[in-house]
């Protein structure tokens, strides 16, 4: 990712107060548009909900508080707690409370502050919907996590195609960090209504720099207006590009093709390279659509083949003509396949 980018953002979005500026913030939308990477992913397991999704060109967003990092959207709040704490020490001051008094006093405070934190940032977690893409799509460690360890597949979305604001305007970069964001630090001032409206969104886009390796960009909907698309389906652009996993089976990948049938979506296959750990992305032709046809036949044949020597002569000699007519039409289909 450009971090002088990625610096510049974070830079505003924690400085930001609307009273100083409201327009400064749709400007900063807009200088974002340029750095949306032209392709994001979506990596998927083959399932009912994600076939419904690819069929109906529709997306889910989900609360982070059922993501697979338990550390997700979860902020510090050390600031607010060394605020009460400085008041309390100068409030006991004043009242010439006891300095052993005091330091009780100062531990409900931290645990008081320890339970609203945690009611607070909960809170926030569950009015927030947030759908994760990735800028690459032959990470070995995606596909193992998010496509049923290579059994899935991934969705390749042309963002010039997110012609929507609330898409572009609520998508954002993932940034990694080895200390959390501290949401009251960067609040606002909320007894003057100058909130700063970015530290919700802040909060889900740090990260612990174990997950860089995804190089993740977020479509973040935040606030109780997100609330009627949370855990719901919304309508979103088109894949312009599937990517089949390098073990998918023959059910899922006629399942995947049956979904966008007519879609003009091109189609790719995840393959093992020979002589590195990598993953090769190859063109899924149509010959290679018509191959899938033969694998049922070729199960049934096996089948048979098994039972080969229990078959009357005549029975033989069809099933082998049946074998050898299959052998040459399968190497003419490859023939054709290796032209392409």
């Amino acid at each position: 990712m450009n971090d002088d980018f990625i610096n510049k953002l974070e830079c505003f979005m924690r400085n930001y107060r609307p009273k100083n500026g409201s327009d400064k913030y749709s400007e900063m939308l807009k200088w974002k548009e340029n750095f949306i990477p032209k392709m994001l992913y979506r990596h998927r397991a083959v399932n009912d909900y994600s076939l419904k999704n690819l069929r109906e060109n529709t997306v889910w967003l989900s609360s982070p508080d059922e993501f697979n990092d338990p550390f997700d959207t979860v902020f510090s709040c050390e600031s607010q707690e060394q605020r009460l704490i400085d008041i309390t020490k100068k409030s006991a001051s004043t009242a010439g409370t006891p300095p052993d008094l005091l330091g009780t006093v100062i531990d409900v405070v931290k645990d008081e502050m320890a339970t609203r934190n945690t009611e607070f940032y909960d809170f926030t977690r569950k009015n927030m919907g947030v759908l994760c893409f990735s800028t690459v799509k032959d990470s070995i460690l995606m596909w193992s996590h998010y496509a049923d360890f290579h059994k899935g597949f991934s969705l390749g979305y042309d963002t010039s195609a997110f012609t929507e604001k609330s898409h572009t305007n609520c998508l954002y970069p993932v940034i990694y960090s080895d200390i959390m964001f501290d949401f009251w630090k960067h609040m606002g001032d909320v007894l003057n209504d100058n909130i700063n409206h970015c530290a919700t969104k802040l909060a889900a886009m740090y990260k612990s720099t174990s997950w860089k390796y995804e190089n993740e960009w977020r479509l973040i909907w935040s606030g109780l207006g997100g609330l009627g698309i949370i855990n719901n389906a919304i309508n979103f652009p088109q894949p312009t590009e599937i990517y089949l996993g390098a073990k998918i089976s023959y059910e899922h990948t006629k399942s995947i093709l049956d979904c966008i049938k007519n879609k003009n979506i091109k189609v790719y296959k995840m393959q093992l390279a020979n002589n590195s750990f990598q993953l090769v992305a190859k063109d899924f032709t149509e010959v290679d659509e018509k191959m899938l046809d033969f694998k049922p036949i070729l199960d049934e044949l096996k089948k048979m083949h098994a039972n080969r020597d229990n078959m009357n002569q005549k029975e033989r000699d069809d099933f082998d003509k049946t074998i050898q007519d299959l052998k040459k039409e399968l190497v003419e289909m490859r023939d054709a396949n290796a032209k392409t």
